[in-house]
């Protein structure tokens, strides 16, 4: 089987990585967004801004999870789930410059 990441498609997957990073970063960018009230309670806090986009959730899936996350879903552990959630969260902080808080 020939190695997807051959040195001949270098230029090819920087263009793939390039898109994907472009598509998720303007599907985040268009994401409704509930503001925080001034009064802020926990329940707030817990429901947050932003709803993270299903689509960012399956490129994390199958970035962390590999090949499980394509199978099927409860093949993919907690700690596994908590790391997705996690990048999940901490990604659409940075592209939204700390505006939305997941």
């Amino acid at each position: 089987m020939d190695n997807p990441l051959s040195e001949g498609s270098e230029t090819h997957h920087n263009f793939l990585v390039k898109e994907v990073a472009f598509l998720l970063h303007n599907l985040i960018s268009e994401t409704p967004r509930n503001i925080l009230p001034k009064n802020v309670n926990n329940g707030d806090l817990i429901s947050g801004e932003v709803k993270p986009p299903n689509l960012l959730r399956t490129f994390f899936e199958s970035l962390v999870a590999g090949f499980k996350a394509h199978r099927d879903k409860s093949d993919i552990s907690n700690r596994k789930m908590i790391r997705i959630d996690t990048l999940m969260d901490d990604t659409i902080f940075a592209v939204t410059n700390e505006l939305y808080k997941p």
